[in-house]
């Protein structure tokens, strides 16, 4: 069955190799999600939230910082160039045959069932990672926001707090339906790109008043300090920082004119959240002695509070709390992507049929959602 949006002309020929696929038609397939409820804003948020503008920056500016040197926003830069050609084809996928199977569905078509379900299977299992991951970054910032209060809590506990509230959380919006999640996610991009930028605007402002402090330093390759080895081991963070961004091809279904939503979309989020990155690593690079950052990581702690907390005092819970919106960001964007996978394997025969149901006047796929959920508790427990 051809995974295509209803209405959608036959894959071309550059796409699909087997003639006989170029007659099938999408309405032969039911059920499907409610189309039309992700505009062109909400497919930039799905692209921003899983990357995280903040968490993105927090999580690798210190690791990259020590592993290449003060060069944190060129890696960034570098790690742009090797991840666009595929952004680009994805982009050109997604136009040619938008799908909320994405990668699978393209392979099921062009190739066979069996690829298909391959390739959907690594899709679901490297978002559930995604979303595995989130709760014990989770606990590492709570734990700066547990110091900050001066409250004594053991690790686990963190750690199965905010396990159980924020799974609950994601849970509850993702049931909500696409809708109710994208703009969840809007919010959340909004609260913590603004605190990200004002922090920046804060550094700098401090070092415009130190001779010589603002400068393009950490631009020049010859900054870095642990040579060509250390850079492109560095490149590496860069472009994990970009994991997820190909969660936009599972909304295809749900979007608004997502020939041409989806490509454009893509590319322009994928552009500007290492832009964002870039920049802004540039300006903490400048606010912190490298020693002082290796420091930092040596210590086992997340190098952006120490530095909120040297410009802003007691203002760095600021930064905590964006670290939380960010990854709530990531939960649910990493739930939307694995659970519409799951939805479109099954909803093909390649996985069990009740994924395939949705319920409602929205149209969720309600056991996807819950499956994805309770497989990231139950995983994560199990650590």
């Amino acid at each position: 069955m051809n995974p295509m949006g209803r209405g959608c002309p036959p894959l071309p020929s550059k796409i699909v190799q087997r003639p006989e696929l170029n007659h099938i038609n999408e309405a032969q397939v039911a059920p499907r999600l409610k189309a039309g409820v992700i505009g062109p804003w909400g497919l930039a948020a799905l692209v921003i939230g899983v990357t995280s503008p903040a968490i993105g920056l927090y999580a690798t500016w210190g690791p990259i910082e020590a592993t290449a040197g003060p060069v944190a926003p060129l890696v960034f830069l570098a790690a742009l160039t090797i991840t666009l050609p595929t952004v680009l084809s994805y982009a050109s996928l997604s136009r040619h045959a938008p799908s909320a199977g994405a990668a699978a569905a393209w392979l099921w078509t062009t190739v066979n069932p069996t690829t298909g379900l391959v390739a959907g299977l690594v899709m679901i299992f490297y978002f559930l990672m995604a979303a595995i991951s989130v709760p014990l970054l989770f606990a590492l910032f709570f734990r700066d926001l547990v110091e900050w209060a001066h409250v004594e809590i053991p690790g686990m506990a963190v750690l199965a707090t905010g396990l159980v509230l924020q799974s609950a959380l994601i849970a509850w919006i993702c049931l909500r339906g696409a809708e109710a999640s994208i703009k969840t996610t809007i919010r959340l991009m909004l609260i913590e790109t603004g605190v990200v930028l004002a922090l920046s605007a804060t550094i700098l402002w401090v070092k415009a008043g130190q001779a010589g402090a603002v400068n393009l330093g950490p631009f020049n390759p010859a900054h870095a300090t642990h040579g060509l080895s250390g850079f492109w081991a560095a490149i590496i963070l860069g472009m994990l920082a970009f994991s997820g961004f190909d969660v936009i091809a599972t909304a295809a279904e749900e979007a608004q004119a997502p020939r041409q939503h989806v490509p454009r979309v893509l590319i322009i989020a994928v552009v500007g959240v290492a832009l964002f990155w870039a920049v802004n690593a540039w300006v903490l690079t400048l606010s912190t002695p490298l020693t002082q950052v290796l420091e930092y990581n040596a210590e086992g702690l997340t190098a952006i509070t120490p530095v909120a907390r040297a410009y802003w005092g007691w203002g760095n819970v600021l930064v905590v709390a964006t670290a939380f919106t960010g990854l709530t960001a990531i939960y649910i964007a990493s739930v939307q992507g694995a659970s519409r996978l799951i939805f479109a394997l099954a909803r093909h025969g390649l996985l069990p049929p009740p994924f395939a149901r949705l319920k409602g006047e929205k149209r969720v796929p309600q056991n996807a959602v819950l499956i994805v959920v309770l497989t990231c508790v139950d995983t994560t427990e199990g650590r």
